[in-house]
């Protein structure tokens, strides 16, 4: 199997076996690939965090120092 470094792959792109097959790997997609997955997981986290926030603050009688 042969590592490709375009934007068809699917997984993370091999950059040091693309750099050993003297191929220059797709740095645009890369790091565009990068701040998606960033931004989605800390989307994910954030939402996480707000809506764990809220049920404590619907399930418990004390203040919670964030509201």
């Amino acid at each position: 199997k042969e590592l490709k470094c375009g934007a068809e792959d699917e997984e993370w792109n091999n950059i040091w076996a693309c750099l050993s097959n003297n191929k220059i790997p797709d740095y645009a997609h890369l790091f565009q690939l990068t701040i998606f997955k960033f931004s989605f997981t800390s989307l994910f986290l954030f939402s996480l965090f707000f809506s764990s926030l809220s049920v404590y603050k619907l399930t418990s009688n004390t203040h919670s120092p964030f509201f």
